[in-house]
This record gives C-alpha cells, structure tokens and sequence, in this order.
C-alpha cells in the first residue's frame, strides 16, 4: 500500500492483488476507492486496478513486486505464474531465501526468461493505521537487489534504479537473504520478554522497551553468526549496527545505543499477541527463512551456530511448534552438500 502511493503518486501505474482469504485490505482500498499515507509519505493514491484476479493484476506489468511476508510467498507466486509473460522480473522485498526456495519453481513452472529477483529489506518502515490508511514511519536510504542468478541482477537493477534509486546491488541473493536486517532484530527482544509481551498483549514499544542492554547482547550474538556463515560463503555481509546507519542514519556506540537513537521506530507498538506476532513475523519468519537456514548452512560450513540454535529450541518450546523441521534448511534452498565453490557457481549461474 505504501509502495501504491509513493510510486503511484510519481506517476507509476499500479496495480494491488492479494488471494482470496488474505483480502481484507483491498477490499478497504476497494470500498474507500484509493489509499491514504501519511507521516513519511503523504497523499492519496486510486491504483490503476485493485484485484484479487492474479492474471489482471500482472497483465503486462513490467515488475511484480512481492511484499508479502516470507510465509506467503509460495501463494503469490503460485498465484501468478501461469499468468506471467516473457521478460518479466519478480521482486521478493522480503528476502528470506526466496529466491533459492522458489528458483526451481520459477524457472519450471514460468516463461523461460522470467527473472527471479529480491532485495534484502523493504524500502519503507509502515503500518496500516485504519481501513486504507498506511503511516510511513521512515523511508530507507539503501536496499540490496540481486536476481537468481546473479549474473541477471544488472538487468534487475536497470529496471529498479527508475523506482528506488537507493538501491545497489548485491553480489548475490546469498548476500541480499544474510544481509536481512530483520534476522537478527526480531527474535530476541519478542522471546526474551515472553512474560512481559503476554502481560501486555504486546503493547509495549519493541525497539524503546524491549531492546535492553542485555537483550542487545542477545542480538549481537546473533548478527556475528550470520556474518560467519556469511564470511564462509565468501560473502562480506553488514554488520546490525553498521546497517542500520547505512538505513536509517542512526548511529550508537553499540547495538544497543543505535536501537535508542531509532527516533522513527520508537512509537511502533505490536499490540498483537505474542502467538500471533510468533506465527507470523519472528519465529514464523525470521526463525523459519533465517535461523534455521542459516543454523543449517553453519552446519555444512561447519560454523557454530550456538546462539542461535539455542533461540530456536526456547521458540519451539514456548510455541509448540517444530521450527527444525518447518525451517528451510539448506536441504530445501538447494544447496545440500554443494562445496562453497559449487554454491557461488548456482547463485552466480543458475547452474550446478
């Protein structure tokens, strides 16, 4: 819905769908006729369609650009495929290994010359504040693009740079899924204040009341074995603190400082409950499309992987649920006893 205004406004023409089920919001944009930002982003937007017909919506879009959270890319994408036409490029925002978990889909499933693309955040910090209406808390500086395989993302990025000229590229989706910001942020406060958010029913500031000191520690831990397994791809991936300045512009003496001086963020309040948070954005995402990947791959690379192995065992336990067999190893992207040689060929080729 941001992504509708602040481009539709620039005179992009856009087009909204969602699946039947997950179409509360355009039937609100339907019913109001447009959508309404504020804060960050100010005006009102009428997208050109606003649908729940797959084969409508991407009719000779030159992008479709998926927004959806990790656990509902598999239902847009299986939504739109048979509709899509030569030449196209999908864009995954939410990376989350997307490209890896969807690449043989794609390419079996679509037009030959499909391209397969994401980027490791999306370009806005949003919420919908009422039926239509989208608060834009902050708009990012920097986004990573690469396209499945990377030796098609300069093609991505002649397309994109006409949209968000912030947006650099990555040296491969690799670099755009480990480089996801939201990985290391995400679990830690929401699992090591479990009693606080079930009291509260979330309403409690994340990044103010949440991001302690200690919980920053917590964190910290997490980001140097994302990096880790990073740098034993050969990929060089950015630190927390260092992402969030090339972000935001904030900055701190540590973790936990920068996440004090996130000025825009400070007012966010989930005010979900924790079940509903978990199933569908930290453990239902950031543990299932990011620690357990990255647990998986630390595992073939031999890296530990401590901390976060031990979050996802207290999630699994707190919630019930089995993230080590839900999560997508790295079995599931692909990439099961492949050399670090081999891997770099499939992510920069698109062959073995």
């Amino acid at each position: 819905m941001a992504m509708a205004v602040d481009l539709g406004l620039k005179g992009h023409t856009i087009n909204l769908f969602d699946v039947v089920g997950f179409d509360r919001n355009i039937k609100d944009i339907q019913k109001r006729g447009g959508i309404e930002a504020t804060n960050r982003i100010v005006g009102f937007y009428k997208p050109n369609k606003v649908t729940t017909s797959a084969q409508e919506a991407v009719s000779g879009a030159d992008i479709i650009m998926v927004t959806a959270r990790a656990f509902g890319h598999q239902e847009l994408l299986k939504a739109v495929i048979q509709y899509l036409n030569r030449g196209q490029i999908i864009l995954v925002w939410t990376s989350y290994f997307s490209s890896l978990r969807f690449y043989n889909f794609v390419r079996t499933k679509g037009p030959q010359d499909i391209i397969l693309a994401e980027s490791n955040t999306l370009p806005y910090f949003v919420k919908i504040v009422a039926p239509a209406t989208v608060e834009v808390y902050n708009k990012k500086s920097l986004m990573k693009i690469a396209a499945m395989p990377s030796q098609e993302t300069g093609r991505v990025m002649d397309a994109v740079k006409q949209l968000y000229p912030q947006c650099v590229a990555a040296e491969n989706v690799l670099e755009t899924s480990l480089d996801n910001p939201n990985i290391p942020v995400h679990v830690p406060p929401a699992l090591l204040n479990t009693g606080w958010w079930e009291r509260t029913g979330g309403d409690v500031s994340f990044y103010g009341d949440l991001i302690t000191s200690k919980v920053a520690k917590v964190i910290d831990a997490v980001d140097e074995e994302r990096v880790a397994v990073g740098s034993a791809l050969g990929v060089k991936l950015t630190p927390i603190t260092e992402i969030l300045a090339a972000t935001y512009g904030v900055t701190g003496k540590t973790t936990y400082e920068a996440f004090q001086n996130l000025s825009s963020h400070s007012a966010w309040r989930p005010r979900v409950s924790l079940e509903d948070f978990a199933s569908k954005a930290a453990f239902g995402e950031d543990i299932l499309y990011g620690f357990v990947p990255i647990s998986s791959l630390g595992d073939q690379l031999d890296v530990d992987t401590k901390t976060i192995d031990s979050l996802i065992n207290l999630a699994s336990l707190i919630t019930g649920r089995s993230y080590w067999t839900e999560g997508a190893t790295a079995e599931k992207l692909g990439l099961a006893g492949m050399s670090v040689p081999q891997i770099i060929k499939y992510v920069t080729t698109g062959r073995r």
